[in-house]
């Protein structure tokens, strides 16, 4: 799949986060992938994205989910300024405070790679990040411990904020669903029941 295309395996640290403001042109070299899981959110500006097998165009309020191992690569959008948080963090992190919830938090990574968040949305998610960058700059006593505290509250929203889009979905595949069934429509009844079977599907969330 990924024959002739560079790419190389980057080591994270069990837990990173890091803010940068670009004015300048800036290109990844080559696709890469982590041994941990990676959120980026944008901030300002825009980037594409290129995550597995596809390209999305990752504008200002986006979050960005990579799973483990998941080849992905950033390059420039018509504009090069921009300013993005990048969090990385290994699967054990976080395992002694998820109260058993650390499988839903991993599945989240394996949903939609890219949210496109309201006004609202953004900013409640900037709230717990802005605290989080915080909290790594001015490393305070107990900075760690709060950090993970942060790390599990942002996963919890980010979880809930999938969970009502595949609920928004499932509701508009079921309404949809009932007017083919008024119209006698078979083919586009079998269109939707394929599709409540992939929902139904799709993870657990």
């Amino acid at each position: 799949m990924f024959n002739n295309i560079k790419h190389q395996k980057e080591t994270i640290d069990d837990f990173s986060i890091e803010r940068t403001k670009r004015t300048e042109a800036y290109n990844m070299k080559s696709n890469h992938f982590h041994d941990g899981y990676e959120i980026y959110y944008m901030f300002k500006g825009e980037r594409f994205y290129f995550i597995k097998d596809r390209t999305y165009h990752v504008r200002a309020g986006d979050l960005v989910l990579i799973n483990m191992y998941d080849m992905h690569k950033t390059t420039e959008a018509y504009s090069p300024s921009h300013e993005r948080l990048l969090i990385n963090f290994r699967p054990d992190y976080i395992q002694t405070m998820t109260n058993g919830m650390e499988e839903k938090f991993y599945e989240i990574f394996q949903t939609f790679p890219v949210l496109r968040l309201n006004v609202r949305e953004q900013g409640s998610l900037e709230s717990i990040l802005r605290k989080m960058i915080k909290e790594y700059e001015d490393k305070k006593e107990g900075y760690q411990t709060y950090l993970k505290l942060l790390l599990v509250e942002l996963l919890l929203y980010i979880y809930r904020h999938i969970k009502k889009i595949k609920l928004n979905l499932w509701n508009i595949t079921i309404l949809s669903m009932k007017k083919s069934l008024k119209s006698y429509d078979i083919s586009t009844i079998i269109i939707w029941i394929y599709l409540l079977y992939i929902l139904s599907q799709s993870n657990s969330i």
